[in-house]
C-alpha cells in the first residue's frame, strides 16, 4: 500500500504523538486537486523497515544469535508460536486472543485493499474525464468568441450599406446594393447558426460536467470512507499487538515481521501476503506512538 499508507499514517502518528489521541484521516487526506490523488505508501523495506523474511539475519533465516536476540525482543509476542487450534479457541483477553484479533484486523485491511485501489483508479479516471471536458469547453468558448467578432464585423458592414453610395450608381451594374446586402445577410445568418451549434454543444458538455462532478464527489466520499476503515484496521492491529506484547518498550519491524511469519496460516483467512508485509512498518510506527 504505498503513499496511501504514508499519507494516512503520517497524519495518525503525528496526532498520536502530540495530542495523545488517535485519529483517522478521512477527506483531509484527499483534499487535493484531481492530479493529486494520493497513492500508496512505499513498501516497508523501502522505508527503512525490515527486509523480507528469509534474508540473512531476518526472521526467515536469522542464524543462532539472531534467533536468540529476536526471541528476546519479541517477549510476550512469542505467543505467536501457539498452534492454529489454540488461536481458534483463545480467550479474547489472553495474549493468543489478542494476536487472533491482530490477525483479524489485518484480514479486514487486506479485504478492503482491492476496493481502495478500485476507487482510486475510478477517481483518477473521472478527473481525467473532467479535464478533457474542460478543455473542450475552453475550445468552444474560443470558437464562440471568434464568431462573435465576425458577427460584429458583418453587422457593422451591413449597417454601413448605403444604396446612395457612389459605387452603386454605376450604370453598368458591376456593383449591386441588393446583392451586397443579401450576401451580408447570408453571412450573418450562417454565423448565427454556427454560434448556436457551438452553444448547444457547450450546453451538452456542461451537463456532462455536472454529472461528472456528482460522480467525482460520490467516489471521493466512498474512497474517504474506505480510507477511514483502513486506518481503523491498522490502528486495531497495532492496539491488539500492543495488548499481546504487554510491555511499554518499543518494537521494530523485525519483530512484527517475525510475528507475521509465525502467524501465517494460523487462522483460515490470515496469510502473510505482500499486502500484510507492506503494513508492517506502519504498524510499528503506530505501536510505538501509542501510550
Amino acid at each position: 500500500m504505498n503513499a496511501k499508507l504514508l499519507t494516512r499514517l503520517g497524519y495518525i502518528v503525528t496526532v498520536a504523538l502530540f495530542s495523545g489521541t488517535m485519529a483517522f484521516c478521512t477527506s483531509a487526506a484527499y483534499a487535493v486537486g484531481r492530479g493529486d490523488n494520493p497513492g500508496k505508501a512505499k513498501g516497508h523495506a523501502e522505508n527503512g523497515g525490515p527486509a523480507t523474511p528469509g534474508a540473512s539475519g531476518t526472521p526467515g533465516n536469522p542464524g543462532a544469535n539472531g534467533r536468540g536476540k529476536l526471541a528476546s525482543a519479541m517477549g510476550s509476542l512469542n505467543a505467536a508460536h501457539a498452534s492454529a487450534k489454540a488461536f481458534e479457541n483463545a480467550n479474547p483477553r489472553s495474549r493468543v486472543g489478542s494476536l487472533a484479533a491482530y490477525m483479524e484486523a489485518l484480514v479486514s485491511y487486506e479485504n478492503l485493499d482491492p476496493l481502495y485501489h478500485e476507487l482510486e483508479a475510478e477517481l483518477i479516471g473521472i478527473k481525467d474525464e473532467i479535464t478533457e471536458v474542460e478543455g473542450k469547453i475552453s475550445n468552444i468558448d474560443r470558437a464562440i468568441a471568434e464568431i462573435d467578432t465576425q458577427i460584429t464585423n458583418v453587422t457593422n458592414q451591413y449597417a454601413a450599406l448605403d444604396p446612395e453610395d457612389e459605387k452603386y450608381q454605376n450604370p453598368d451594374g458591376t456593383a449591386s446594393y441588393e446583392a451586397d446586402k443579401a450576401a451580408l445577410e447570408s453571412d450573418l445568418a450562417r454565423l448565427e447558426q454556427d454560434k448556436a451549434a457551438w452553444e448547444a454543444e457547450k450546453e451538452t458538455l456542461e451537463n456532462d460536467m455536472a454529472g461528472l462532478a456528482e460522480e467525482e464527489a460520490k467516489t471521493q466520499d466512498e474512497l474517504d470512507q474506505v480510507t477511514a476503515e483502513l486506518n481503523a484496521a491498522l490502528t486495531s492491529a497495532s492496539d491488539n499487538l500492543k495488548d499481546a506484547a504487554n510491555k511499554d518498550s518499543e518494537i521494530d519491524g523485525a519483530v512484527v515481521s517475525a510475528v507475521n511469519t509465525l502467524l501465517d496460516g494460523k487462522s483460515k483467512d490470515f496469510k502473510y501476503t505482500d499486502t500484510v508485509r507492506e503494513t508492517e512498518q506502519y504498524v510499528v510506527d503506530l505501536f510505538n506512538a501509542l501510550d
